[in-house]
């Protein structure tokens, strides 16, 4: 279970483009990304076909990759997990995976597919479920038939289910969270308090343990539904083959009513807030500062990408040696852009004044233009290289489809951002960057004088871990 629980967040050369090509979190030995000798001419799908019940399938053909990747998207994650159950999606993917080898079927048939059932890798998050694999040309239809086995005859083993909620609940049991790592749930329980994206990503001891085996099946026939899912295929594949193997295989998938996504709605804070973690003893102090940010489908996340890029670009006077992330999360409701700085002594009110300057700077007169145009050219950049690997790509296109950003989004991009200006970028800071509604939060030393400085400077001192009531979905 402990390589169950490993996580890799890969964050590419910049932070901006988290939101495409984060590569996903893996339950299990991480399969290794093979990478084409050189991108495609064209990143979009290159054939496309939707089966009667409603699920997509993008199929890429990339003669110059030496496997085939398969991705399928669920658009269902963790923000569907009902109350007091958190870690259920999770769970339940967990207990799918892990009951593989009691797949059962015509024994010249079965083992194979067993074996292929074997490699697939998923991640939860909160709006989408994902299922991964890649194999040899010649393996696509064991592993479609695999992908079957996963969404349409499921296999819930109620003693696997019980292993692994039992691996599941010693882990967060034993779990440490770090400053950072602390630091990060608080921010997002107060940002998004009364939304569940206010609650853990993974499960806790205390939710795990309300889960029972029922509660999986349940949200497995539930959520698991082709017509809220996309199946995305690159690397060397015929499309006609591929069409027709995809439509005998999943085409038996039931579809059922799409469940609605209707939560309620974050609400920003209405001024400058500050949640003090304790944290006397820690190495390091971790500042986090950020606000509610556009959902992914919105027509403006491109260009606030590019506006993160900027603040993580900037020389920071009061922290220039300090070690600088940051996130602009993928959602389909309302997101967040979170800034993330680390250091040792940190001067907590020096390095928020400073933050907060330049978010007001880029929503009054926006970025220069060298900083436009090298924002753009990372995030080409960034693009190009990330195209030479078929398993991101397959990742791409399916989020592409999930976030209904057109089937040639990729391609729109490589020919839009060049025409980006500074007047454009300023437009959108000024519309989505509120320097007067930031929350920050600090895990790390900070005295009381400390938190009298920040009030001074118009800073609400907040308590951390605060109750937040989640409406159910």
């Amino acid at each position: 279970m402990k390589k169950m629980k490993k996580r890799l967040n890969f964050l590419g050369m910049v932070f901006t483009v988290t939101g495409l090509f984060s590569l996903p979190v893996f339950s299990g030995e991480p399969v290794p990304y093979q990478a084409a000798a050189s991108p495609p001419a064209l990143i979009q799908a290159t054939d496309t076909r939707t089966l009667l019940n409603g699920l997509r399938i993008e199929i890429l053909s990339m003669p110059q990759a030496p496997r085939v990747s398969l991705h399928l998207l669920i658009g269902a994650g963790s923000a569907l997990d009902p109350v007091g159950k958190a870690g259920m999606a999770e769970l339940t993917m967990a207990t799918l995976i892990q009951s593989v080898p009691d797949w059962q079927g015509d024994p010249q048939v079965i083992t194979r597919v067993v074996e292929a059932g074997r490699n697939f890798r998923y991640e939860v998050e909160w709006d989408t479920t994902h299922l991964f694999a890649e194999c040899a040309p010649d393996e696509i239809s064991i592993y479609l038939q695999a992908l079957t086995r996963f969404v349409r005859y499921t296999t819930l083993s109620p003693v696997r289910f019980e292993k692994v909620r039992s691996d599941f609940m010693k882990a967060a049991a034993e779990e440490k969270p770090s400053p950072r790592l602390s630091a990060e749930k608080n921010f997002d329980r107060i940002l998004f308090r009364g939304n569940p994206y206010a609650r853990p990503l993974k499960g806790t001891a205390d939710t795990l343990k309300n889960i029972v085996f029922g509660d999986t099946v349940g949200f497995q026939r539930k959520y698991h539904l082709p017509n809220v899912s996309f199946l995305s295929v690159v690397g060397p594949v015929q499309a006609d083959e591929l069409r027709s193997l995809a439509g005998r295989y999943l085409g038996i998938w039931i579809m059922d009513r799409a469940f609605p996504y209707t939560f309620t709605p974050a609400v920003p804070p209405k001024a400058l807030q500050v949640a003090s973690l304790d944290a006397p003893d820690s190495a390091e102090t971790v500042l986090i500062v950020g606000q509610l940010m556009v959902p992914r489908g919105s027509s403006d996340f491109v260009a606030v990408e590019l506006l993160a890029d900027i603040l993580q670009s900037t020389r920071w006077e009061s922290f220039p040696d300090a070690r600088v992330s940051g996130e602009l999360t993928a959602r389909k409701l309302k997101g967040s852009l979170r800034f993330i700085v680390q250091k040792q002594g940190l001067a907590v009110g020096k390095a928020l004044g400073e933050i907060r300057q330049r978010w007001a700077q880029l929503a009054q007169t926006g970025p220069s233009a060298d900083e436009c145009s090298s924002a753009v050219s990372r995030y080409l950049s960034t693009l190009q290289e990330k195209a030479r690997s078929s398993s991101v790509l397959a990742r791409m296109l399916c989020l592409a489809d999930a976030y209904q950003l057109g089937f040639n989004f990729f391609e729109r991009l490589k020919s839009t951002l060049p025409r980006i200006s500074p007047a454009d970028l300023r437009l959108t800071a000024q519309k989505h960057l509120t320097p007067d509604q930031i929350l920050a939060v600090v895990s790390g030393p900070l005295s009381e004088p400390d938190k009298e400085e920040l009030r001074k400077q118009g800073w609400a001192v907040v308590p951390p871990e605060m109750p937040v009531p989640v409406s159910k979905p």
